[in-house]
């Protein structure tokens, strides 16, 4: 699995310790990132957790990150990373606030990281990489600050900026193992799938008695199509962690490319009857209905998404639900049930308003997104005037916030429009600036294609679409339902 994105980035690293008991610490300036903090065991608690949280073991890192912020109130890095493996919505936005506020007591680099992660959550992608290019001014011999930014390009899909400050980290040290899982996923994504490979084999290599690494390399494994090649890798992380959650994830997602949708589902079912908390029962539901959604049950896929959603409730926890209920929203656009959809997509934006810790940021966000969504039920309506005027407003904010993500989305939208006024060239201008690792533009580039009257090519996106192979990935069960109803086949 691969450690990037919003909740499982850390920064940091042990500095030099020459303390007194009971005084302030002021760690010896070795060139890395410092852990302020005024507790020597807050600090070994929180050195501990990076660990685990680096070997994405979260569970064990939260309860250590819980106890370290108990010996220091003011531990603004303990704060962020709490926040980074916390398994609910609520506990994220309720530890980032805490962060935010115990910033004033860090260093500089510490308040960087602060700005840089916040950044992201808001989608202030320009405010995150100036944060994260000073962080790295400051202290450019730190793996971690050089990993943080290889991360930002990363989730950009700037592949070759990402490998270049990941191979900075390598060389800052080489024994540092989670930069060989994220080179492993660059290079992935780059399509040099033999330095892939070889890069996740080093990961393994360097620890092998953890549970990511043969993870990684079985995902790799499935994007190569061999799925029962890559199930084998994924128990031999689960012989290493029984517990270990992704890789319930990566079976149940072969098993779907598999068409084995109910044996999918049964995995999943054996992660939640040990889950060990809310964070991996809500997920394991969400597994269940991103299966129901690939075999076309789109009835259980909504028993799922409410049984997720009920979770949530019980804890008032008002942004999972919001985000719950957007998926909702879209399984019902997917039945054709477009009234339903919006009310969905107007519980989202409802729901929002009400979870604590919001920024105006985030609800403009919300807000922004609803006039996505908002768009796409009025195209299924056949309302071609509202969902143009609808993408003419997202696409105003989107190039004026300059954020790839949400222009990559608008120009789905605007492809969407295309599409049904059956404008084959404008339908591909859009897609080409659309996100083509999305697995659902690529059903629509080859619906376009068709349109165009290139059937080969028609064909070969349909099928890259089907095979995209995303694990765990809602886009890719509606992509290939798609590909289903445009195409007559996965």
């Amino acid at each position: 699995m691969q450690i990037v994105q919003v909740v499982r980035r850390t920064s940091a690293i042990l500095a030099a310790l020459a303390l007194m008991a009971g005084c302030s610490s002021t760690p010896v300036d070795d060139g890395k990132v410092p852990i302020t903090t005024k507790s020597e065991k807050a600090r070994e608690q929180f050195v501990q957790a990076r660990d685990f949280s680096e070997r994405l073991r979260g569970v064990e890192a939260l309860a250590l990150l819980k106890r370290a912020v108990e010996q220091d109130s003011q531990f603004a890095q303990g704060y962020l990373l709490l926040a980074q493996v916390s398994p609910g919505a609520g506990e994220f936005f309720a530890n980032l606030d805490k962060a935010r506020k115990a910033a004033t007591y860090a260093t500089e680099a510490e308040q960087l990281m602060i700005q840089a992660f916040a950044a992201q959550v808001n989608s202030d992608l320009p405010a995150q990489e100036q944060a994260l290019t000073q962080l790295a001014t400051l202290r450019p011999n730190d793996e971690r600050v050089q990993m943080l930014l290889g991360n930002y390009y990363f989730g950009l899909q700037r592949w070759p900026e990402a490998i270049t400050h990941y191979q900075q980290a390598v060389a800052i040290d080489s024994n540092f193992s989670p930069v060989y899982n994220q080179l492993g996923y660059s290079y992935r994504f780059n399509e040099r799938m033999a330095e892939a490979e070889a890069a996740f084999k080093k990961y393994i290599a360097l620890i092998p008695d953890d549970p990511n690494p043969y993870d990684s390399y079985a995902e790799l494994l499935m994007k190569l199509g061999r799925f029962e090649e890559s199930i084998a890798q994924y128990e031999r992380a689960l012989k290493v962690q029984s517990t270990f959650p992704p890789s319930y994830f990566g079976i149940a997602s072969n098993l779907n490319f598999l068409g084995r949708h109910a044996e999918a589902r049964e995995k999943l079912q054996q992660f939640f009857d040990q889950a060990e908390n809310d964070g991996q029962r809500r997920a394991a539901y969400a597994g269940m209905a991103i299966s129901a959604v690939d075999e076309g049950n789109y009835e259980l896929a909504l028993q799922m998404l409410q049984k997720m959603y009920d979770v949530a409730a019980a804890k008032n926890d008002f942004a999972a639900m919001s985000g719950d209920v957007n998926l909702m929203g879209n399984v019902f656009l997917e039945m054709g049930r477009a009234d339903d959809a919006l009310k969905r997509f107007q519980e989202t934006v409802d729901l929002q308003a009400k979870a604590e810790n919001n920024s105006e940021q985030l609800i403009a966000l919300v807000h922004l997104n609803s006039l996505y969504d908002a768009g796409r039920v009025a195209l299924a309506k056949g309302d071609l005037a509202t969902a143009k005027d609808n993408f003419a407003k997202y696409q105003t904010q989107a190039d004026a916030n300059k954020n790839r993500f949400q222009i990559w989305l608008g120009q789905q939208l605007a492809a969407l429009i295309a599409l049904q006024e059956q404008k084959w060239d404008a339908a591909l201008a859009a897609i080409e600036k659309s996100n083509l690792q999305n697995p659902y533009n690529l059903c629509l580039l080859a619906e376009t294609y068709r349109g165009l009257g290139d059937t080969a090519m028609a064909q070969e996106f349909f099928r890259k679409a089907a095979d995209y192979n995303l694990v765990n990935s809602l886009n890719q069960s509606l992509a290939r339902r798609r590909v289903a109803t445009k195409a007559g086949g996965v």
